[in-house]
């Protein structure tokens, strides 16, 4: 009887969104009750990113210094995470750890084309056995555009090689226990760090949609 309730719970729980199942096993000669994590967000597990976005600038005003700029931006992260989950409450969560290579058609304003590459914190809040596990990111790293040969009228980007950094804030929702459809607002900045004699920088903001793998 005891062998049939505890394998009723099991099913019963893995019913839920699958993110924490609950398990059972043997101790010693006696059967024990034991929380057995299968997280995707466990320590050492990783995550494959892949997905596409848009971003308008912010820091514009149409003039021929100042142009408005918008890009279409596809972009593949891995992730590995840092540590299991852990802490009170709302806050409880892990970080995770992510390298990412992004390029992006520029559709409007200076320049055709933008690449990129870099590194994510990622803190991940993550509540047991919900679909729903909402994400807080920085993001830095370098990418070259062809602005500055495009355009020499225009200040915002005055080098191929500009440097990087953003954030993000979005949430995924797991499909399945391995595959979540990920969603976020995404800021990035680009700039070369005053290295060239035009450096206003590029604010993007935008929304990025992707769908995310666990392993």
């Amino acid at each position: 009887m005891r062998l049939f309730l505890s394998a009723l719970l099991a099913a019963t729980v893995a019913a839920h969104a699958g993110t924490e199942l609950l398990g059972f096993v043997k101790d010693g000669k006696s059967a024990k009750e034991v929380l057995v994590d299968k997280s995707p967000f466990d320590k050492g597990h990783t995550e494959l990113e892949i997905g596409a976005g848009a971003l308008a600038s912010l820091n514009t005003n149409g003039s021929l210094t100042r142009p408005d700029t918008g890009y279409a931006i596809g972009q593949v992260r891995f992730g590995m995470m840092l540590y299991s989950p852990a802490g009170p409450g709302i806050l409880r969560g892990n970080l995770e750890g992510i390298v990412e290579g992004y390029g992006a058609y520029i559709f409007n304003g200076p320049g055709q084309q933008l690449y990129g590459a870099g590194i994510i914190l990622r803190y991940n809040f993550v509540q047991p056995q919900s679909r729903i596990v909402p994400f807080a990111q920085l993001m830095f790293g370098g990418a070259y555009c062809d602005a500055a040969h495009d355009d020499s009228v225009q200040r915002l980007l005055g080098s191929d090689f500009s440097f990087s950094f953003g954030g993000e804030v979005g949430a995924r929702y797991f499909l399945t226990p391995k595959l979540a459809l990920t969603g976020g607002v995404e800021y990035r900045h680009l700039s070369n760090a005053n290295t060239a004699d035009r450096n206003v920088g590029l604010n993007g903001l935008g929304g990025t949609l992707e769908l995310s793998w666990f392993f």
